[in-house]
């Protein structure tokens, strides 16, 4: 697998729920129910960027659910940026999580076992063809566009005017991702991946009710098969 995972012995954790839901964006939500929608982490926090070239940066990291791109905060001015050359990253290291990007999505690894790895992929989608402009999107004219900002205190500063009762497909699915590509979490799937556990695959299934998409639902069966 092209340069996957640089250190394998790093924990995984993870604190999401698996679900798909339509919401409603209004002025009533609170910036940390916004931001929780906005970034895959709670908060900006130190990371590395990996890049093709084999080079790395690093900085306060998120990634931004809508955009599927890094953003970072500049250390000069506090702004929230949008990573210029996102396009020649293949891996991103934030906190105690690591992601890898497949064309143009971040998955986030939850487990591994030789080259499969458990992924699973956050998106906030609009659900009509509206354009939209408060989440720090890319614009056409430049390669870097300014999210938010942070003031002297501490609190950010954040205009959601243009998103106003707008609505979002929030989701998070699971994935199965082996060498560079990404694959739906299937019994074909699984038995492919796992030809020598394929009687293992087929009695769980009969035994437990598992929903593929949603990854606490999968993962108890990944950890079964990766022993």
């Amino acid at each position: 697998m092209k340069k996957i995972i640089l250190m394998l012995s790093i924990f995984f954790s993870l604190t999401l729920s698996a679900q798909t839901e339509v919401i409603t964006i209004t002025s009533k939500m609170s910036q940390e129910s916004l931001d929780s929608l906005n970034y895959l982490n709670p908060t900006f926090q130190n990371g590395f960027v990996y890049f093709n070239d084999n080079t790395r940066e690093s900085g306060k990291l998120n990634i931004n659910t809508v955009s599927q791109k890094i953003n970072f905060i500049s250390p000069t001015d506090g702004q929230i940026l949008e990573l210029a050359n996102d396009d020649q990253v293949y891996q991103v290291l934030i906190g105690n999580k690591m992601f890898i990007k497949i064309r143009k999505d971040y998955y986030e690894v939850v487990d591994m076992h030789s080259e499969i790895l458990l992924c699973v992929l956050t998106k906030l989608e609009f659900v009509d063809n509206q354009k939209y402009g408060a989440f720090g999107m890319e614009s056409s004219t430049t390669s870097i566009s300014t999210a938010s900002t942070y003031n002297e205190s501490g609190s950010r500063e954040y205009n959601l005017s243009s998103n106003i009762n707008k609505k979002y497909k929030y989701s998070k699915e699971a994935f199965l991702v082996k060498h560079g590509k990404a694959y739906s979490i299937t019994k074909k799937n699984l038995r492919k991946f796992f030809p020598k556990k394929s009687a293992e695959i087929d009695t769980y299934l009969k035994e437990n009710d598992v929903n593929f998409e949603y990854i606490d639902s999968v993962r108890p069966l990944f950890l079964m098969l990766a022993e």
